[in-house]
């Protein structure tokens, strides 16, 4: 039988909110079950992973699923890990290389050997993050985000892992953005070829049949509130869209505002 082990960095369930990234996690666990594999899931944080999976009403076999938690470790690496996070980077390298198969549900992560990874952020690594998002950020936010990426190469320094900008160069791992926009992206800032990019799952059902026989278009964004999600790009789509077609579209936005 084959062993697969899938990473995710937590499952948070604050106040009562499931996050929206985790799905892939539940899907991807139950995928690989369905096909005979037997499936490890790695949390960097920890966190339940059969609430979860309720949650979202994605059924897997919690019998034969076994859950590591990363963060887990003696007194003195905790206390270690409170200032440099590389203890569940290094564990993880090390688990790596015992499976088949090793994903990434949270973006490029070092497995000590060849994987699978899904991108669903454009935060590959900092240096990346303020290259692209510099118009949404302050002059503060890019120092941050500066002294961030410097703070994640001591981090693959001590853990003795790969950068993400490394792993994304590297043609021995499958690299799957979550839009043909973030695939451009990273081909342009890092220079590689992607093969393809993976549009991300959805268990919303859609229910009965909206009335467009008086013009009632409607548009939603749904999530949170922050520069990565460009809310204001999709506020400049949706102003495009009613000069050039006429129609009168109206966007309601729903989310966290931190």
């Amino acid at each position: 039988m084959k062993t697969a082990l899938v990473y995710y960095t937590g499952i948070s369930r604050a106040a009562g909110h499931v996050g929206g990234s985790e799905i892939l996690l539940f899907l991807i666990a139950r995928e690989l079950q369905e096909r005979g594999y037997t499936v490890t899931v790695a949390l960097q944080s920890g966190g339940d992973v059969a609430q979860g999976a309720k949650d979202y009403g994605v059924e897997i076999d919690m019998g034969s699923l076994e859950v590591v938690d990363l963060g887990k470790c003696g007194k003195w690496l905790r206390i270690l890990d409170r200032h440099l996070k590389f203890v569940w980077l290094r564990r993880l390298k090390r688990l790596g290389p015992k499976y088949d198969v090793c994903i990434s549900c949270a973006n490029p992560v070092d497995f000590g050997s060849p994987a699978m990874h899904f991108v669903h952020m454009l935060t590959l690594d900092m240096k990346f993050a303020t290259h692209y998002w510099r118009e949404c950020l302050t002059r503060r936010e890019c120092i941050r985000n500066r002294m961030a990426f410097v703070r994640d190469s001591l981090v693959a320094f001590f853990a003795g892992a790969r950068m993400p900008s490394a792993i994304v160069r590297d043609g021995r791992e499958t690299v799957l953005p979550n839009s043909a926009f973030a695939r451009r992206c990273i081909e342009s800032w890092y220079g590689c070829n992607v093969r393809e990019e993976f549009y991300p799952p959805t268990v919303l059902v859609p229910s009965g049949t909206a009335d467009r026989s008086e013009g009632n278009f409607s548009i939603a964004y749904i999530g949170r509130f922050e520069p990565e999600k460009r809310v204001k790009d999709i506020i400049e789509i949706v102003r495009l869209a009613r000069e050039r077609s006429g129609i009168d579209f109206r966007l309601r936005l729903a989310g966290r505002c931190p």
